[in-house]
């Protein structure tokens, strides 16, 4: 599943397709999103004019709808369409984005041992971190028992609902098994071709990226 954010300026849409590892049989269990069962969703989110865009009388040259990004580069190539699985207006809230992006469906195929990646692309600025995680400064204040802000982005959505779905699980198992889940978290960065890990105190050098044969690519140390 991607989730991009598209500068409202730029003459064409950036794109970038992967495929989920979880993908191997054609779909995810019940399929990814609401239609037909899909390995790989794409999504396209516009951010808002910034202020020094809106004083400069700039605009849009973008034209929204549910599924598709009309871009009319004036005179430069002409008037292009472009379609994907789900697009988000400027006006489109951190809760619609989570709701029916996928990112929902990722999470119940995380806990029946598929693999589920979520990618965000786009250029400096265009919102990846807004959309990801949301305002930052109110996350460090909030407590994990509060409901989510109206600016929490995907990452502190998916976690509150990762941890709702285990503790249903358990509530509905009614085989006489124990289920156990395992929940691990890292959080890295990569920056000027160096790998960070933000959750440790002491300031890295840098962390390798390796490959093995039953762990594909992973970071040593990690």
């Amino acid at each position: 599943l991607l989730v991009f954010s598209l500068e409202p300026c730029s003459p064409v849409p950036l794109l970038l397709l992967a495929q989920p590892m979880c993908a191997a049989k054609g779909s995810l269990p019940g399929g990814v999103g609401h239609d037909a069962p899909v390995p790989v969703r794409l999504c396209v989110r516009m951010r808002p004019m910034l202020a020094h865009e809106l004083k400069k009388g700039e605009r849009s040259c973008c034209d929204v709808s549910d599924t598709s990004v009309v871009v009319n580069s004036r005179g430069v190539g002409g008037t292009r369409e472009f379609g994907f699985g789900r697009c988000y207006t400027p006006d489109s809230t951190q809760e619609q984005v989570f709701s029916d992006c996928g990112v929902v469906d990722l999470l119940e195929a995380a806990l029946q041992g598929y693999s589920a990646t979520v990618l965000a692309y786009g250029q400096t600025g265009s919102g990846k971190t807004y959309t990801m995680t949301g305002a930052e400064d109110l996350l460090l204040e909030a407590s994990a028992d509060a409901p989510p802000a109206a600016t929490d982005g995907l990452i502190p959505r998916s976690v509150r609902a990762l941890f709702h779905k285990i503790r249903e699980k358990s509530k509905r198992d009614s085989t006489g098994c124990t289920v156990e889940y395992a929940v691990r978290a890292s959080f890295m960065e990569i920056y000027n071709e160096q790998i960070r890990d933000l959750l440790s105190p002491v300031r890295d050098k840098g962390l390798q990226l390796r490959w093995g044969e039953h762990q594909g690519f992973y970071v040593a140390g990690e």
